[in-house]
This record gives structure tokens, C-alpha cells and sequence, in this order.
């Protein structure tokens, strides 16, 4: 429990500063649950709506909130902005221009990654590569276009990754495709943007494979802090202090595929890491031990691909966006205890949320689903919430969800 603890410290740069806070993409204890007990089961036809603020554009990046008050990223025209919202009312407090946007395929665009936060300033990333850090009240602190460093971005469907705040240090990583140029992990100072180090993380995954839209993850190496990047065919764990690689673990096998770029974030909890094969392949459970990420279960199956591994009242939630289909597992046997077919809605990209013990799901075509959080099936709700273009992972705090889509910001509170 007291490791558990630490590592909740360090990822997020501070010890849940309010515990009812959504400080990082995948909430304070990165992955994806929320302690919140009161929650509403339904927003449908305007029911518990506190307030809808219309936003610029379009972006897929999740809200933070902290406090009061509530950040997230948006197109606007041709850049891409940092916005901040009053929690209560939904009043634009401040915006500030991050970088240049640029379309990408499929409804993609230069406002994906989700903003990240250590309490005391708020960083935004750009599909184009621009990293700024402001201060809670907008002022800008510093600005650099990283990509001069790391190389151009090149992932089919635009840059989405989002960076993280590991034990005084803000940490990415660019994994592109073979052979376009190398691969890195990177480490910034959040106070000047200062590059700390930058490490080279080569592969030998073939082409698309070298790829990958999942973020770097928090973890404890050896009783230290340490950060997890998974992709590229294989899993590292890298030292805070340099970047050095301390382990390496193949994910892919003996049958490497050439398209198998990686979407989904693992989910990290103490030494266990849950790990979805790219394109709807296993879940796989590992437990970090003696230096090394040892297979205790898997599954072979047709599961996620792009929403993460949800782990939630004891129990872990896969959810397959594209066959609309909810898993539930027993996290430590790798039991399946029960799947649920989603109701029509189209393919679903943000990943599933755990709180006010239900587990949310929202479709890219507005429809919600919410399942209870129990070993048994239980569907509470589905509903069409008139809200097209959702593909951002939703937020809770403060007794409130937070749903992002194409076109404004929603607050739903009982």
C-alpha cells in the first residue's frame, strides 16, 4: 500500500492535491477510475446538465481539473489553443495560443494530446510539436518546438500521446515509423522547458509496427521512480535520472506484424502492468519482478485497441471500441467474469471511466453507456446524448463528469 502511495506521488508531481481532482488524461491514479461516490446515471435530454460551454473547435485531448477550475486544448482556426474554463459556471477564464494545427486523416487533428498538470503550472502539446507551460492563471512560462530535438511526428494518424509529470520531470516520448527517422524518449525540465536528457530507443519492429499513440506511464524501478514506454514491439522502462533503458520486454513474439502500431496506454498498478496487444489482440498481465516484466495471465482474444485498460473496484474493464463490446476481468486471476454488447453507436475511441462505483462509456457518435461495477452484468443506462464528435476521454471531479466533443464542453453533475 505504501508503494502504491508513492507512485501516486510522483506521477502525478503531487499527492492528489485535492483527491477529488482529474490532474492527469487517465485521473489522479492513472487509470482511469476516480474516487468519486455520487454520480449521475444519466444525462439524457438535458437531465443533470449543470452547464455546456461551446468551444473553437474541434480536439480529442481529455480536460484536467483542478480545483475550479478546468483546462483542455482546442483547434481554433489554424492554431491550436489552451483553454481554461470555470469549473462552476463554465466561463472561459483564459486562452492562450499553443502552436499551429494541421488535419490529419479521420477526423484527426493537432489538438489530441491531452493536457498534463503538477499542480502548479499546465502543459500542452501540439500534433505539430510545440510544448508550452503556463501557469494556473494563463501566463505563459515558456514555449519550445520540440520536434527540433525529437524529430518530425510521424504516426499515420497524427501525434496523440501525452506528456507526464514523473518525480520533478516531464516525460515523452516520439516512436515513429520505420524507417522514418529514430525513435526517443525524452526528459524536460517543467519549470524552463530545458531539455534534461534524450535517449535513443531503437527497435527492430517493421514499419507501421515502430509506431505508437500510447503515452508514457509512471512506474517503480527498484524502489525508485521510473517511467514506462510501450510500443515499437516492445515494452522499456527507463531511469529518471538519464534516461537509461533498465529493462526491455517483447510484446510482440516471434510473429511480428508489419501494421501493428500501438494505440492503447497500459495501465500501471504498483508492479503489475495490463498491457492490449495493438489491433484488438491479448490483454496481457505482468508482474515486475528481479528486473523483469513476467507474463502472469493473458488472454487470446478480440479485445481493445484504441480505449485503455480501465482498473476500477477491483476489477479490469477492456473495452472494444470498434466491436462495441465491454470485458470484465478479474484483474488478478484473468478470469473473464462477464462481456456486453454496447448498444448501436458506432466505434467508441475514448476509453472507459471508472466512478461513483459505475463504468462510463462514450460512443465517437454521442451515445453513453453505463454499466455498474460489479462481477455480474448490470447495464444502468444508454442513452443518445446529442453530442457527435466525442472522441476524448471523459473527466470526474467534484462530483461531476466532464465531456468533451466536437463542438463544446459538457458538466454533468447530479
Amino acid at each position: 500500500m505504501l508503494a502504491r502511495l508513492f507512485l501516486l506521488f510522483f506521477s502525478t508531481g503531487f499527492l492528489l492535491a485535492a483527491a477529488a481532482d482529474w490532474p492527469t488524461w487517465r485521473g489522479p491514479a492513472e487509470n482511469g477510475s476516480s474516487p468519486e461516490k455520487t454520480l449521475p446515471e444519466t444525462w439524457a435530454d438535458g437531465k443533470n446538465v449543470a452547464w455546456t460551454a461551446d468551444l473553437p473547435g474541434p480536439g480529442a485531448g481529455t480536460p484536467l481539473v483542478l480545483g475550479e477550475r478546468v483546462f483542455l486544448p482546442s483547434v481554433d482556426g489554424e492554431e491550436v489553443t489552451a483553454i481554461c474554463l470555470d469549473a462552476t459556471t463554465g466561463k472561459q477564464l483564459w486562452k492562450q495560443t499553443v502552436g499551429p494545427n494541421k488535419g490529419f486523416p479521420r477526423k484527426g487533428n493537432s489538438a489530441q494530446p491531452s493536457p498534463a498538470s503538477d499542480g502548479e503550472r499546465v502543459v500542452f502539446l501540439t500534433g505539430t510539436g510545440w510544448l508550452a507551460a503556463f501557469d494556473l492563471d494563463g501566463k505563459e512560462l515558456w514555449k519550445e518546438e520540440v520536434t527540433k530535438s525529437l524529430g518530425p511526428f510521424k504516426q499515420n494518424f497524427g501525434y496523440g500521446a501525452t506528456p507526464v509529470f514523473i518525480d520533478g520531470k516531464l516525460v515523452m516520448a516520439n516512436l515513429v515509423r520505420v524507417p522514418h527517422g529514430k525513435s526517443f524518449v525524452v526528459a524536460y525540465d517543467p519549470a524552463t522547458g530545458q531539455e534534461l536528457w534524450k535517449v535513443e530507443r531503437p527497435t527492430d519492429a517493421e514499419k507501421e509496427s515502430g509506431a505508437t499513440y500510447a503515452s508514457v506511464v509512471p512506474i517503480e524501478f527498484d524502489g525508485k521512480p521510473a517511467a514506462l514506454v510501450a510500443g515499437g514491439d516492445v515494452i522499456t522502462i527507463h531511469d529518471l535520472a538519464d534516461g537509461n533503458e533498465l529493462l526491455r520486454q517483447d510484446y510482440a513474439g516471434k510473429k511480428k506484424q508489419k501494421h501493428w502500431r500501438l494505440v492503447a496506454t497500459p495501465t500501471v498498478d504498483g508492479d503489475i502492468v495490463y498491457f492490449q496487444d495493438p489491433r484488438g489482440g491479448r490483454v496481457t498481465r505482468y508482474e515486475l519482478a528481479d528486473g523483469k516484466l513476467n507474463e502472469t495471465w493473458s488472454h487470446k482474444g478480440k479485445y481493445g485497441d484504441v480505449p485503455c485498460p480501465l482498473l476500477y473496484e477491483g476489477l479490469l474493464f477492456i473495452l472494444n471500441g470498434r466491436d462495441r463490446v465491454l470485458y470484465c476481468f478479474d484483474p488478478k486471476e484473468g478470469t473473464k467474469l462477464w462481456e456486453e454488447k454496447l448498444p448501436l453507436s458506432g466505434p467508441l475511441r475514448a476509453s472507459p471511466v471508472g466512478a461513483g462505483g459505475m463504468v462510463y462509456c462514450v460512443s465517437e457518435d454521442g451515445v453513453a453507456t453505463v454499466f455498474a461495477a460489479a462481477r455480474e452484468p448490470k447495464q444502468v443506462a444508454s442513452f443518445q446524448t446529442k453530442r457527435p464528435g466525442t472522441l476524448a476521454t471523459p473527466a470526474v471531479a467534484g462530483g461531476a463528469l466532464y465531456l468533451r466533443d466536437d463542438e463544446r464542453l459538457t458538466k454533468v453533475a447530479p
